[in-house]
Parts: structure tokens; sequence; C-alpha cells
């Protein structure tokens, strides 16, 4: 496979075989993990791997129940993790548009917080539900390399779908063309330094590529971008997680100095969970 990123073809085969059905490379010179042995595979096996995985019951339930199960519990905690982790670039941006918003959930939570929110989502059913819940925003059916809008945009929101892109190099491009000079780009990826967490990506899931912080900011700043923050997190372990919630029950402020992105913490070992990567326009202060 030619390397998206580093345009390097010299690769090596790391694993013969993955959830996907076909090998996993890795460039040798930037070190990208891929799946497949070529672009061209890995667009068809994608393409045939989506066709037929539309996740009726998971429609159904999210319908159903509507984020009322412990899933939704956590991608509710993820969000606000995710939220608090960007605040501090927010200021006055109130447009977004978020990438592959499945259930709509942070569409929602966004416009709760008076955020003007666009999704781009390729499932029907999702962009029917989502719109059915929307008040003011709305989704539309298609991909994002294909959206042909003239709206620019603040925020970009990419939380794990970065991660099942057949060309994300050519995503970034046209993130940069939707993003308003002063807007920020957020994606977050899982983290494959992470041993357990390459293996969930390779043999697990529908994964395209397994970043790691240095193979994700190659990616970006090969597309002309610039990178504000890069940092990995993990999730609390549960005797960290009753301490926290025993400080935050008592001493609020101090719990949120002391872990400002709970229930996720900064880490710099190779037991990161997921990659947080804020981007903006190059020359933009």
């Amino acid at each position: 496979m030619t390397c998206i990123s580093c345009g390097s073809s010299s690769n090596s085969i790391i694993f013969d075989n993955s959830f996907l059905e076909i090998p996993i490379t890795q460039c040798n010179s930037c070190k990208l993990i891929a799946t497949g042995e070529s672009i061209e595979q890995l667009d068809k096996t994608m393409k045939k791997y989506y066709a037929n995985a539309t996740p009726v019951g998971e429609i159904k339930d999210t319908i159903d129940l509507d984020h009322k199960t412990n899933h939704g519990s956590y991608l509710m905690n993820l969000w606000k993790s995710h939220f608090d982790y960007c605040f501090p670039l927010f200021n006055e941006s109130k447009n977004l548009l978020e990438i592959g918003p499945g259930t709509g959930l942070a569409l929602r939570l966004f416009e709760n917080k008076g955020f003007s929110v666009t999704g781009v989502e390729a499932n029907s059913k999702y962009v029917d539900f989502i719109n059915d819940k929307l008040i003011y925003g709305k989704c539309i059916q298609g991909f994002a390399e294909d959206l042909k809008i003239n709206t620019k945009f603040d925020i970009i929101w990419l939380s794990h779908v970065f991660e099942h892109l057949v060309r994300p190099d050519l995503l970034l491009q046209k993130c940069s063309e939707l993003l308003s000079n002063n807007g920020f780009i957020f994606i977050a990826v899982p983290d494959c330094q992470n041993p357990k967490i390459l293996n969930q990506s390779v043999f697990d899931n529908a994964s395209s590529y397994h970043y790691t912080k240095n193979t994700l900011k190659t990616l970006v700043e090969k597309n002309n971008l610039e990178i504000i923050k890069c940092e990995s997190y993990r999730e609390f372990v549960r005797i960290e997680g009753r301490g926290q919630l025993t400080i935050k029950k008592y001493f609020p402020s101090f719990s949120k100095q002391i872990c400002p992105f709970y229930p996720f913490k900064k880490t710099d070992g190779d037991n990161g969970i997921e990659i947080r990567i804020q981007i903006r326009k190059k020359n933009i202060s």
C-alpha cells in the first residue's frame, strides 16, 4: 500500500488477518498502520462491509430507549469530557459540523448548549432519527468527502470516526476548506500505541487505520494543518473513579482542577485508550 501520509510504497505485513478479513500493513517509513495491501482493496472491503452491516438492533435500541442505557451514559460522559477538553477554544464559536454523528447524541447535546449544529451521516435511519430530535439543527445524509455546501464552520467534530475512513487525508483537505479562519477541528481516535487497543482495533472493529500520536500528527501536518494539541487519555481505574467522585462531592472546585476531563485522565505511557487532537489552519493567529 502506498502510504497516504508520507507517500512511501515500502511496507510490511504485521497481521495476516483482521476483523475485515484482509491483512494489516505498516509503513516502513512513517510507521502508519493501515488495513489492506492497497487503497483499492481497503475501499472495496469497506464498501462491502457497510453495505451489509446496517445495525438494525442498535438503531431500534437507540430509538426505543433514547440513550437511556449504560452505553448511553458512557457516550454522554465521553462527550462531556471532549466538550471540556475543547472548551477554551470555543470562544464565541457556535457554528458546528459533526462528521459521522451516528445516533446524533453529540449534536443534540451541543444544540442544548446553544450551538448551531449540522451533521453529515451516511446511515439514512440515523439521519431520520437525528432530524426528528433536533430543534433547529439538521443532519444531511451522505459522506463528508462529497459534501457540497457554502457554509464555513467554526468547529468540525469527529469523535471516533476518523479511523474508519478510507482516505482520511482527503477528508482533512475537505475540512480545511469548510473551516473558518479562526475555527478548529477536533478528532478523537483509539490510541493504538496501547497494544490492547491496537488488538481491538485490528480484530474487533472495522478500522481502516490504527493511529498512534506520532502517526496521527504526521498525517495532519502533511496536509498543511497546524496542531494545537495532541494527547493520549486513559479511563480511570475503579479505585480512582470512586476517589474522584468523593472529592467531587465535597470539594467540587478542587475536583475540577485535578481532573478536568473526568472520567478520563491524560497519560504519557502506552496505556491510553484514545488520542485527542485539536487542529487549525496554518498561519492563523
